[in-house]
C-alpha cells in the first residue's frame, strides 16, 4: 500500500515537473512570437 502510494506520488511529481517545463517553454515561444515579433529569439 505505502509502496504504491510512494510510486504514485513520484509519478505525480515527475508529471508536474514536465508540465512546468512545457509551460515555461511555450510561454517563451509565446513571448517571442507575440510580444517581440521583431526582437529577440
Amino acid at each position: 500500500m505505502e509502496i504504491a502510494f510512494l510510486f504514485y506520488q513520484n509519478l505525480l511529481i515527475k508529471s508536474l515537473k514536465a508540465a512546468a517545463k512545457i509551460i515555461k517553454n511555450s510561454s517563451a515561444i509565446f513571448d517571442s512570437c507575440f510580444f517581440f515579433p521583431t526582437g529577440r529569439k
